[in-house]
């Protein structure tokens, strides 16, 4: 497997290109005067391989479908809080009669997991619907005095298994991804070292000669700056209210990469929240506050813009 041979980041690469063809259509006339492989042709070339470094990379049809996935498991998700509440009231009643007791029973677990890893949910609810499924404590649970409905803990049996496939098939389409660009790293090292490369090179030496203030648009340790810099300026606010408009404090909000990766937390304060440095892709952002729904929704940031989010949370 051939290794990277351009120094920025895989997701840098096409717009480390991109600025570096907008110098070279702005200079071209200039520098091709000395340089005439400079020539449309050249910039017509340049621009078809950036387009197709951009496909493997950012595969369209991979990351809609990843969108999909990713919104409809957070969507999921989003329904086990109110689940846990109501099995929590129907364990405490039903406790006398049950094998095990309310604090062990599985509901607190899953609660936790739903602010951890999505294997470590399925894993707990899995716990859960088998202390469910006991003979005797199904049938403690399902008593006229209790109130749990006969086929509750196979719903909630279904529900695991939809997250459960969801985050193999997120996993996948990341793996997916990761796979497409390691087995095309030939066609982003050929932007570099074919386009790229060259043009830095040239573009450097011609604007020391001729016009020094364009020198870092030629730069690449100046153009990987550059973005990383505009990067930090990237960030996602707004208000946290109620469904009646009342500013609520304590919302914990998480800002998940639909690629898959580390994301971002904050909680609110005086009903506003900001996280800020990320980088420039797609995202759901949730909030989870007690005695509310957990909020869900898909944002898209783009590096050096502020995106805006107005949480409001629906009491239970």
């Amino acid at each position: 497997m051939a290794k990277a041979k351009f120094p920025c980041r895989t997701e840098e690469l096409t717009v480390i290109s991109r600025m570096i063809y907008n110098s070279l259509n702005r200079d071209r006339t200039l520098i091709a005067v000395t340089l005439p492989k400079y020539n449309p042709l050249f910039m017509t070339s340049f621009d078809a391989k950036i387009v197709a470094v951009e496909a493997l990379v950012f595969p369209a049809m991979l990351l809609a479908e990843l969108k999909v996935i990713t919104a409809r498991l957070y969507a999921n998700m989003a329904t086990m809080r109110p689940k846990m509440n109501e099995v929590e009231s129907w364990v405490i009643t039903a406790a006398p009669n049950l094998t095990i007791a309310p604090k062990d029973f599985g509901y607190r677990q899953v609660r936790k997991e739903l602010n951890g890893d999505t294997e470590g949910l399925v894993n707990e609810l899995t716990y859960l619907i088998n202390n469910m499924n006991v003979a005797q404590n199904q049938t403690a649970l399902t008593a006229a005095a209790v109130g749990m409905p006969a086929g509750y803990t196979a719903s909630l049996a279904t529900l695991r298994d939809a997250i459960r496939d969801d985050n193999l098939a997120q996993e996948s389409k990341i793996q997916q991804r990761s796979s497409l660009v390691s087995s095309n790293m030939n066609v982003l090292n050929d932007l570099w070292t074919e386009f790229d490369s060259p043009v830095i090179g040239d573009g450097k030496r011609w604007a020391k000669v001729n016009d020094t203030s364009k020198v870092n648009d030629y730069s690449a340790a100046s153009l990987i700056r550059n973005i990383r810099q505009e990067q930090l300026k990237s960030k996602v606010l707004g208000t946290t209210k109620d469904n009646n408009g009342v500013s609520l404090n304590g919302v914990k909000l998480k800002l998940i990469p639909t690629l898959g990766g580390l994301g971002k937390s904050t909680t609110s304060k005086n009903g506003k929240y900001e996280m800020k440095s990320l980088v420039s892709q797609d995202y759901i952002l949730t909030g989870v506050l007690a005695g509310y729904k957990d909020f869900s929704v898909g944002v898209t940031v783009i590096t050096g813009q502020t995106v805006v989010v107005d949480v409001v949370m629906v009491r239970l």
